[in-house]
């Protein structure tokens, strides 16, 4: 009886869904005549149905992005910052009202109201109308509540400075640190904590992690000082032609780095642009002979030699180079540690600075690190220091500045107490290179040296200057390297006679340099974004992105010679060339396919052969 009474019900339920579906039908048949639906109608329905049901179209409008940290110099401007740009994204399935809508919208972003409405449109389930909209024209997006019109942020990196200081800076991609302070700190600039062992020259103030937000960095460099010197090096680098010229300006007692340039340079916002030499680190890579410093290290030994209670021999009358007098030198050049490898602090992979293979009877080459350092310990009392350029670090989180560690840095007494503060006053007062306020070396150099099947060749200036000259409180170090022998060009004959030589522009950075050893430290912690490096942002990305663009193109039509080099080296060439990489073997790169120059119009995969040579 009960099974009846069910099957009875039952029965009745589909009699009632059967007539429902025969009336929605005839309801749907009817509209559909008097409406005359159009096939694009039909099909925006049916994507609109299924985009309802599965909800895989269905967007999340973004929230406000944390960005990457900014980079700052000692006064606080803007060194490296991230913004957020947008993209308007439209599903013209769910759009209703296509030439209202095409009309609001072409007023913010600035196109043609009939190239936008036939974007709308467009049969595609997605479609970006526009890209680089700024925070403004979001909001003036915002404000008109359109169905199925969002937008997509992502994050942009920018270089106020553009070429200052971007070797030691670097650059990013991505989001991510790929070079310089940007790679060494990138997990203080990245989105999310970090932790004591990743930073461990910052001292944490008790803390086990910073930076739940983001982080901000402070570095030690002045950018106007840097600014100042790339311009009169640069100048006198290109009036020259030099091959090569750096610059380095550093704190003798602490090693903080004020300003470190390097010529030729590169922009990081089109780091891609940037061929091997313009980025390559000279300060660590370099090579200078020890002859540019010679007079000035003989005259700092004989002081030191003949020690506190003597006076020391004028220069021009000393013993020649030879016998126990060559003895002595060597002994006290491997003493002040010029010889020794420097704890570079300022740039990832490379904390320490390998030393060049030397002569056996005297040391014949070193590094711009090793110069530096070295001849910083002469006039700062005999310590040896460790270049650095991180001073604070700033967490938004907990709204508070975090300083480095003061016991932070390798310092090495190479010279004892007494004997380095004889060797600094007797070697400041000497008449051949003290000035009334200031001390100031210039050394050129000028050797052919062959080695093996090769015969290579230097032309090699060096100005160490230091500043104030009775207890210097900022060194520089200058040095630039010519690619060929004398004669020089009759333009730089010129210039030598009106005395506009590296000299020239050392005495003309002087005062800039006396100005930094005087300027206090700037305390605070980062306020707003400048808003005058945004509008520049903004300017150079609606003005020069089709010209960037376009010269990447350019990059990709032919694949690029890397044999010979690293295997990191060589990816990072081709990174961007969307090809597969095959990678066999170890070591540097000996062989690749597609072969350098090939048109890369069809190419997908990339075969490299890696081979160790010992």
């Amino acid at each position: 009886m009960i099974k009846a009474v069910r099957e009875k019900k039952r029965r009745k339920k589909r009699v009632l869904l059967v007539g429902l579906f025969v009336v929605l039908l005839a309801a749907a048949g009817t509209i559909s005549h008097q409406l005359s639906l159009s096939l694009q109608d039909v099909n925006r329905i049916i994507q609109l149905a299924v985009g309802k049901i599965s909800n895989t179209q269905e967007p999340v409008v973004p929230e406000e992005a944390v960005v990457r940290g900014t980079i700052y110099d000692r006064t606080m401007q803007e060194l490296s910052v991230s913004y957020q740009l947008y993209t308007l994204v439209i599903h013209p399935v769910e759009l209703t009202e296509r030439e209202k809508v095409a009309r609001s919208l072409s007023e913010i972003i600035g196109k043609d109201r009939q190239e936008v409405f036939a974007q709308l449109k467009s049969m595609q389930p997605m479609v970006e109308l526009a890209d680089d909209l700024d925070q403004q024209q979001v909001k003036n997006v915002e404000s008109l509540k359109l169905a199925g019109v969002y937008c997509k942020p992502r994050e942009e990196r920018y270089y106020p400075a553009h070429s200052a200081a971007a070797h030691l800076l670097g650059f990013t991609d991505k989001g991510i640190g790929l070079a310089g302070v940007e790679a060494l700190y990138d997990p203080v600039l990245h989105q999310g904590i970090f932790r004591q062992e990743e930073v461990p020259e910052l001292d944490f103030n008790g803390e086990t992690s910073l930076g739940r937000k983001t982080a901000d960095l402070v570095l030690t460099l002045d950018l106007d000082l840097q600014k100042n010197i790339e311009e009169q090096l640069g100048r006198y680098w290109k009036d020259s032609g030099a091959w090569r010229a750096m610059a380095l300006v550093m704190e003798p007692a602490s090693g903080k780095i004020l300003a470190i340039v390097s010529h030729p340079g590169f922009d990081p916002n089109y780091f891609w642009q940037a061929n091997e030499q313009a980025t390559r680190d000279q300060i660590l890579q370099k090579i200078y002979l020890a002859d540019l410093i010679r007079p000035l290290f003989q005259q700092a030994a004989e002081i030191y030699d003949t020690g506190i209670s003597k006076q020391a021999l004028p220069v021009t009358i000393r013993a020649p180079e030879s016998g126990s007098y060559q003895e002595k030198i060597q002994k006290y050049w491997q003493q002040f540690g010029l010889t020794a490898p420097v704890a570079w602090q300022c740039k990832a992979g490379s904390e320490r600075a390998t030393p060049p293979e030397n002569h056996k009877k005297y040391v014949e080459k070193l590094s711009g690190a090793q110069l530096v350092v070295g001849l910083a310990s002469l006039i700062n009392g005999g310590t040896r220091v460790s270049p650095y350029v991180l001073e604070n670090v700033y967490d938004h989180d907990r709204g508070k500045m975090y300083a480095r560690n003061a016991e932070a840095g390798k310092r090495q007494r190479v010279i004892p107490p007494a004997e380095g503060v004889h060797l600094r006053m007797k070697l400041l007062a000497e008449r051949m290179f003290s000035r009334k306020h200031s001390f100031m070396f210039v050394g050129r150099t000028s050797r052919v040296v062959r080695q093996q099947e090769a015969t290579v060749y230097y032309n090699q200036e060096l100005l160490f200057a230091a500043v104030p000259r009775e207890k210097p409180k900022v060194v520089m170090l200058m040095a630039v390297d010519h690619d060929r022998l004398y004669p020089l060009s009759p333009k730089m004959y010129r210039r030598k006679r009106n005395d506009e030589t590296l000299a020239y522009v050392g005495r003309h950075l002087l005062p800039s340099l006396t100005k930094a050893s005087e300027s206090p430290e700037v305390t605070g912690v980062p306020l707003l974004k400048n808003e005058k490096n945004y509008q520049r942002f903004l300017i150079s990305r609606r003005l020069e992105q089709p010209a960037e663009h376009m010269l990447f193109a350019e990059k990709q039509h032919a694949m690029p010679d890397i044999t010979g080099m690293s295997l990191r080296k060589g990816l990072r060439r081709i990174n961007g060339l969307n090809l597969e990489v095959t990678i066999q073997g170890s070591g540097r790169i000996v062989r690749q396919e597609p072969a350098p120059g090939t048109a890369l119009a069809d190419a997908r995969t990339c075969r490299l052969t890696l081979e160790s040579r010992i």
